[in-house]
């Protein structure tokens, strides 16, 4: 990893790269404990796209969870760990809005940000129903 430069560097404040309708009100119900809402604009998107390019071009791709082969743990990238941190912290008083027996002493600073890849050829275009143990998952797509 001490090789690896960045292409980019992550925002010193999230509040910088918010979707302008993030609010606690924009949030809509799909189902039973899932809800959409606007959190990142596109021009960061594509950024987290590139870095992510990057760090595969430069042989940090690695296998993000069990199900993606292709990806990379965007907070094992520097100066990357402290962002996530940042969103975490902004997310918590919508997650106790949302969940508020759930998350009485709010998130905690523990978080993985990882990249998938899927690859249409191979059969790969979304993610599979599974479970895992976070208690909260935040799923951002970069590129549509």
């Amino acid at each position: 990893m001490a090789s690896y430069v960045p292409l980019h560097s992550p925002p010193l404040d999230v509040k910088d790269v918010l979707d302008p309708e993030f609010r606690s009100t924009h949030v809509t119900a799909l189902a039973p404990g899932l809800w959409t809402l606007p959190m990142f604009r596109k021009e960061f998107c594509q950024i987290v796209a590139e870095e992510a390019m990057h760090a595969a071009s430069c042989g940090i791709a690695s296998m993000p969870n069990v199900q993606n082969r292709l990806g990379c743990c965007l907070d094992e990238l520097p100066n990357w760990w402290t962002f996530f941190v940042d969103v975490i912290h902004l997310l918590t008083p919508l997650a106790q809005q949302l969940w508020p027996s759930h998350f009485p002493q709010g998130l905690k600073d523990t978080h993985r940000a990882t990249v998938v890849t899927y690859e249409a050829a191979k059969g790969e275009v979304t993610l599979r129903r599974h479970e895992d143990d976070s208690d909260l998952t935040l799923n951002v797509p970069l590129t549509s």
